[in-house]
């Protein structure tokens, strides 16, 4: 599904907390269609690296290009309409408690377009049923599993139809096989909407079962310090700290 064609380049970015350092230097691009993996050990600096590409956090320096689009030259407003083409699925699923899985999936809907009532309510069942929840349109977060939860959280961030999907660490809490349903479905997600799919994970499993493309976060030498396909890395790397990690210390360089 990917293809040679740069949808997002990181060039030279550094990221830092005030004066604390967490990582400089960052070149990478992800092409359209990717389902581009963030990986490194804790404390590396991944989901700060997310946040920097989904305007959470300013970078210390560098750019982040969205097609021609320098991200943070963009004033506010323009970011705000070019982040409408981007869907993010957070850790916990971030749901509203106090909401029903489709008024959760509603929300964009009500805010971003001028679809009907009745529009609004048959999108947001056929975005539940994508992926797997159809009939759990009246459920409350807190009656389904956890599991559950992720899939309802990535309907609503696929409902106004994104250009792109960020997920931060989706299988942390599940299961085993409620990760595998996980990663089968970020697989088919970018099947057939043709996102380009950027994933924050250290879990080895989804990692090889759906990574295309990857940068690796060093906390040590608070750089990358190899990018590419992760089955590419794992077959043909002698740095020994990616192959620690990529084999939780069972081959040696």
């Amino acid at each position: 599904m990917s293809s040679s064609s740069p949808h997002i380049v990181v060039d030279n970015l550094t990221m830092k907390y005030g004066d604390f350092l967490i990582q400089k230097d960052l070149s990478f691009s992800i092409n359209r269609g990717d389902i581009f993996v963030v990986m490194g050990g804790s404390g590396c600096g991944k989901s700060t690296l997310l946040k920097h590409l989904v305007g959470l956090i300013a970078p210390s320096s560098g750019r982040v290009m969205y097609g021609d689009q320098s991200f943070w030259e963009l004033s506010s407003a323009e970011r705000d309409v070019l982040l409408r083409r981007v869907g993010i699925l957070y850790q916990k699923g971030a749901l509203w408690t106090s909401m029903t899985l489709a008024e959760n999936v509603a929300m964009p809907l009500r805010q971003y377009t001028n679809y009907s009532e009745s529009e609004i309510r048959d999108i947001a069942s056929y975005k539940l049923a994508l992926v797997g929840l159809s009939g759990f349109e009246d459920y409350y977060p807190s009656e389904i599993s956890g599991g559950m939860q992720k899939r309802a959280g990535l309907a609503r961030a696929i409902a106004l139809d994104p250009e792109v999907l960020f997920f931060d660490e989706p299988s942390a809490g599940l299961d085993p096989i409620s990760s595998k349903l996980l990663d089968d479905l970020i697989l088919e997600l970018n099947r057939g909407l043709g996102a380009t799919i950027v994933v924050v994970t250290h879990e080895l499993p989804s990692i090889f079962a759906i990574g295309s493309n990857s940068v690796f976060l060093d906390a040590d030498a608070k750089t990358m310090i190899a990018s590419g396909d992760p089955k590419e890395l794992l077959r043909s790397s002698r740095d020994p700290r990616i192959i620690r990690f990529l084999t939780r210390g069972g081959r040696e360089a």
